[in-house]
Formats: C-alpha cells, structure tokens, sequence
C-alpha cells in the first residue's frame, strides 16, 4: 500500500540578534507532499546577504529583486524531486530534512558585513500526521529634475493621507534608522473616489531644501529607478523600497507628494517606462477615469538615526505655486 505524507511542520533554530530597530521575517514553505520544491522565504529593513547551506557541503544564495523580499527554491533529495541549486539535507532512516540559513547583516553604506543570524530549518514528513505549518517570525523591539507645474486643473476636495511606512506596512512615526528599507503610502478617504494615481514626490529637510524623488509618476533614477514609481490598488498607492537618506546631511526629513484622483478604478503602476504606453481602462480612454482635479499631501517629519546615503542639492527650491484652474 502506498504511504501518504503529510507536513508535519518545520523547526527553526536561531542563533545571534537581529540589529536593533530593525525587523527580519523568514517563512519556510515546505511543500504538500515532501517532492515537489520547497522554498524559504526572508523579508528584512536593512542591508542584508543570505545564502543557505545545503547537501552536498553547497552555498546557495539567496535572491532579491528589491533588498527586501528574498527567496530561495529548495529540492528535495528524492526520485521525482525539484532541480533546484540548493537541496535538502536528509536525516537517515527519517522523512526529516534540514538547511542551514545564514543572514548577514552590515552598516548601511559599508561593502563589509556581521552578525550573522544561523536558522536551522527543519521539513519533517511523518505517515498520518497533522498538518501543523506556520510561520516563524523574528520581530526586535524594534538609505533630479523638479517637476514643472502647468496649469493644471483644481484641488481636490478629497482628503489623501501620506505615510511612510515599514516593509510590513507599519507606519513610522518619529524617528527612523539610517539604511532602513522602507516606502511611501497614500490613502484617499473621498467616498466618491475610486483611486488614486501619484504624480510627482519631493523629499523636504528642515531648511527647506527639496530633493525630487519621483516625476510624471516615475522615479528620479537615484532614490527610485527611473522603471519604478507606485502600484495603486483600490484607494491605496504604494511606491517602490527605498533606503532612508538625508537631503544636504540634514538629519530631519519628510515628503510631499501631488496625486491625481480617479472617478473610476485606476488600478496599476505610475511608472510607464519610455516606449511603452498606460493602458487605457475598459470603456474609455485615461481621462475618462480620472477626476478633474489634484490633490497634495505630506508626511509627518521624521528624525534619522544615524548616518545614511546623503543627496546633496545646491540650494533650497522656492515653494511650488499652488494649481491652477484651466481657463
């Protein structure tokens, strides 16, 4: 008769600290049936390398797109099994098979990395067991051109709220670590609004010096990547991870962002790299999803700790005129 298995679970042992103020997730998925690939997934705010040590004495490396969400494909060591570069180690004459993850972390800014965090994960697959995964959750108390307003149609009556918040969406009040990996939300709170769509975001230090971060709804090319800007969904717009900075070595910053608001769902990115075209919503062309009118909102005033990546500007820009009605 053949055997079925079930996950029974996984183990994580942990060994060294996670920086202070600064957050490190990690979530292993081993599978449904101990033969198609697991994979472990890592979410941390600050610089960081991970790489796994697998059977056959071989380093694998983590991958990232972003610096923020990193992932691993792990095979099991059986007939049938994945391909992937990293396989489990399994333990003799038991359905228990393990890695060893390391995590380094380094000062933001520094090539050089440190403490190190060793996880020991463990897939076990037993006959008849329950199905008992969950995640494991390592939380410690807790681095261009301006845009040129035309004349442009009136200021919403809407009211849209700007946050900075954490990898995990938890809003920054107050200070923040140098380094830290974090990005911008917005929420429009208009009851007639479907959405909304970023135009253009400045980050302000304390004398008034202004650092454009994002124009015509895409990045600067140096806090974001020209190909980036904000993803909306519903009435909610993220924008891409950034890592903290000062403006001319101020240790005081906030943001300002212009957005446009959409009678209908206006759903997608901001950024629409040179060469490719917004996609017009069903029923309509671009304007006829997006209100006549703009709306601006602003962050609190935050408080760096630390040293962080410093973009330096030659002297404070006049503040922008308010927007005008078309005649």
């Amino acid at each position: 008769m053949e055997a079925i298995f079930f996950v029974l679970g996984f183990i994580a042992t942990v060994q060294a600290v996670v920086p202070p103020g600064y957050l490190l997730d990690i979530e292993p998925d081993c599978g449904k049936n101990g033969i198609a690939d697991a994979a472990v997934h890592l979410l941390t705010d600050y610089d960081a390398e991970a790489k796994a040590f697998c059977g056959g004495n071989k380093e694998v490396s983590f991958t990232s797109v972003d610096g923020v969400y990193f992932n691993l494909p792990v095979s099991y060591p059986v007939t049938g099994g994945g391909s992937s570069a990293c396989k489990f180690v399994k333990k003799k004459d038991a359905f228990v098979y393990t890695i060893l993850v390391t995590v380094a972390f380094g000062t933001p800014g520094s090539r050089l990395h440190q403490t190190d965090e060793r996880y020991t994960i463990t897939c076990s697959y037993q006959p008849g067991a329950k199905k008992e995964s969950s995640s494991i959750k390592v939380k410690p108390g807790a681095a261009a051109p301006k845009v040129i307003e035309g004349n442009t149609p009136p200021k919403s009556p809407s009211v849209i709220l700007l946050y900075l918040v954490d990898v995990i969406g938890r809003k920054i009040s107050g200070s923040v670590n140098a380094g830290k990996s974090v990005r911008l939300k917005a929420v429009t709170l208009g009851p007639a609004d479907k959405g909304l769509r970023p135009e253009s975001c400045d980050a302000l230090n304390s004398k008034g010096g202004r650092l454009s971060i994002l124009r015509s709804g895409c990045g600067d090319g140096m806090v974001l990547k020209q190909t980036q800007g904000f993803k909306t969904l519903g009435k909610r717009t993220y924008s891409a991870f950034f890592k903290v900075f000062t403006v001319n070595g101020d240790p005081q910053l906030k943001f300002e962002c212009n957005f446009t608001v959409c009678a209908k769902a206006c759903n997608g990115p901001s950024c629409f790299p040179k060469g490719r075209k917004r996609r017009e919503q069903p029923g309509g062309s671009l304007g006829s999803f997006l209100w006549n009118s703009r709306s601006t909102a602003m962050t609190d005033v935050f408080t760096l700790n630390g040293a962080a990546v410093d973009f330096p500007i030659e002297q404070p820009e006049a503040p922008r005129s308010r927007f005008r009605r078309n005649q």
